[in-house]
């Protein structure tokens, strides 16, 4: 992606086309599709959570419906497999 892309922010439909085109693919995780418990600041509404992946690169996005078009996202951090275990309290692994 280049800087120029991010000087304005398209309406979602076009900003999805374009990550389709780049070899984005919609994905689903794990409860994904739970309701979050965020409002847009624009119309009120429950945004839809959308996740998008290029096999290197995993997006997630809150994307109201067309007729308000807000939408806001970002790349998603891998997660670490956790041991259930803090660091530093004396509890990690030897």
């Amino acid at each position: 992606m280049e800087l120029e892309e991010f000087r304005t922010k398209p309406p979602w439909e076009a900003y999805e086309a374009t990550l389709l085109t780049k070899g984005f693919v919609p994905c689903f995780e794990p409860g994904g599709t739970e309701v979050l418990p965020i409002t847009c600041c624009r119309c009120g509404a429950v945004p839809a959570y959308i996740v998008m992946t290029d096999g290197k690169t995993t997006l997630g996005f809150l994307a109201c419906a067309s007729s308000c078009g807000e939408w806001v996202g970002g790349p998603i951090p891998e997660k670490a497999p956790s041991t259930g275990r803090r660091q530093g309290s004396g509890e990690e692994e030897r």
